[in-house]
């Protein structure tokens, strides 16, 4: 089964569900400013395992798809960048922090 996600908009936040057939996680992101244009919370370490049905080992997989994904879809022109629990879409037009 092909990995699915679905986005939600709630005004200038929302949620992103991940499903695949190793589990499902459910992440919150809200709206950036300047040239960040949106941050995606990713659960990490125990929060990861207390918030999903998926395997410790699978977050850099996960956060990969959910990053394309979010990008083709809703940011083409931005890049990501991930920063500890921070997964940001930055304007392809910044800098790399």
């Amino acid at each position: 089964m092909k990995p699915f996600v679905k986005i939600e908009e709630h005004g200038r936040s929302g949620s992103i569900m991940y499903t695949s057939e190793a589990g499902t996680i459910t992440v919150i992101y809200e709206f950036g400013g300047g040239d960040c244009v949106a941050i995606i919370y990713i659960p990490e370490g125990e929060e990861w395992v207390e918030s999903t049905t998926l395997p410790l080992d699978q977050p850099n997989m996960v956060v990969n798809y959910i990053a394309n994904y979010s990008i083709q879809h809703k940011a083409k022109h931005c890049r990501a960048e991930l920063q500890g629990a921070f997964l940001y879409l930055m304007q392809l037009n910044t800098k790399p922090a």
